[in-house]
């Protein structure tokens, strides 16, 4: 008795070392497939480009973003960038990456929107457009040259891009077809082929603006965005709320967060516009007379709003590229001993060979002779 008792001990010993022999193996067999699986899937990496109006807060919103809202903002010069990660969603190896690039001096360094938006990353690329609501004599030539130019630059990468695959200009209008979610204006449209927020900044200064005034801007800007199947939004970095909004648009363009569609129009709130939300019926026609309706030269409305917008709010040309304005070489940052004297040796001979040729004029005026010499 006490012998079968031992065999059948020994037995269910063994039974018990087999189970735990298979689900040791199943385990690794788990742990295999998972490695397998995370080698076949790649980390998925997008760029997002900042462009627009100069000092409208876009290194304030990149540093809020990047968990460095302590850090004081610098200028940027011409093109920074930084990087966020978050961990892919079934994955603990790997990461989405989100390049985040931000391009200074107004609409005057446009081209190097270039190194960015090229034909590589065409299909992973976003883009913020930001316009100053304190600056309104610069915000429609802002908007229109970005506008302008990042369509251009998508074309051509596009056609570039096309040579190697056939099938990226159909991909991409999918992507539009899929944020604008059925809009009854699509086919009046001309949305920029890839995802774009205008982010209209410093909302605290717009809301001192008489109803009138705050009425002609946002309506501009909703009929701009809507046209260009773009979101909008008006943010102030003393909002919460928009503050919360950008950062969801910025997730969603660069670490696949979800975008939920809605739109908040209440001129007393910022305004929240999302993807495909919009409606021309909504936005309704510019307030403007008949003649200036029926006018040959306004062909579109398009043309339209630009005319309510600029005629209430003339566009200076001056300040279409305000880094002009400004002399970086006399910036203490820059400062190069020998390179300076040097400099300011060549500026004194520039003004003594204006002088020069001024009194050169002068004297052909009075005399009617030219001196060639």
């Amino acid at each position: 008795m006490a012998r079968d008792r031992d065999e059948e001990t020994n037995e269910k010993n063994d039974d018990n070392r087999a189970t735990g022999i298979i689900l040791w193996d199943l385990a690794l067999e788990k742990v295999r497939d998972k490695e397998i699986s995370d080698k076949n899937e790649q980390s998925e990496e997008k760029n997002l480009i900042f462009v627009g109006s100069r000092e409208a807060g876009k290194s304030t919103i990149i540093l809020t973003y990047t968990d460095r809202a302590n850090e004081t903002p610098k200028p940027t010069i011409a093109l920074d960038y930084t990087f966020c990660r978050k961990a892919k969603s079934g994955s603990s190896v790997l990461k989405n990456v989100g390049h985040i690039y931000e391009l200074g001096e107004g609409t005057f360094l446009l081209k190097l929107i270039d190194v960015v938006v090229n034909a590589e990353n065409i299909l992973n690329t976003s883009a913020i457009i930001t316009v100053d609501l304190s600056k309104l004599s610069e915000l429609w030539i802002t908007l229109e040259a970005v506008i302008t130019y990042l369509k251009a630059r998508i074309k051509e990468c596009v056609k570039e891009a096309s040579r190697n695959d056939p099938t990226v200009k159909d991909r991409l209008k999918k992507a539009i077809q899929e944020r604008l979610g059925g809009n009854p204006d699509e086919s009046k449209l001309e949305p920029i082929a890839i995802p774009t927020a205008i982010v209209a900044t410093k909302y605290d200064i717009f809301e001192k603006y008489e109803p009138e005034k705050q009425k002609i801007i946002t309506k501009t800007l909703r009929f701009v965005a809507h046209f260009f199947g773009a979101c909008l939004m008006f943010s102030s970095n003393r909002n919460e709320t928009s503050s919360a909004r950008l950062k969801n648009v910025m997730n969603n363009f660069l670490l696949d967060g979800t975008l939920t569609k809605q739109i908040k129009t209440e001129t007393n709130k910022p305004i929240f516009i999302t993807f495909g939300a919009d409606t021309f019926e909504n936005i309704g026609l510019p307030p403007l007379s008949p003649s200036e309706l029926n006018d040959p030269n306004h062909k579109t409305l398009l043309d339209l709003w630009k005319h309510l917008f600029c005629k209430n709010f003339p566009q200076e040309e001056s300040k279409k590229d305000p880094s002009l304005l400004e002399d970086f070489g006399r910036d203490p940052q820059f400062e190069e001993s020998s390179v300076d004297l040097l400099r300011d040796q060549k500026m004194k001979e520039l003004d003594n060979l204006r002088e020069i040729l001024k009194k050169r004029r002068q004297n052909t005026e009075a005399t009617g002779i030219q001196i060639l010499n």
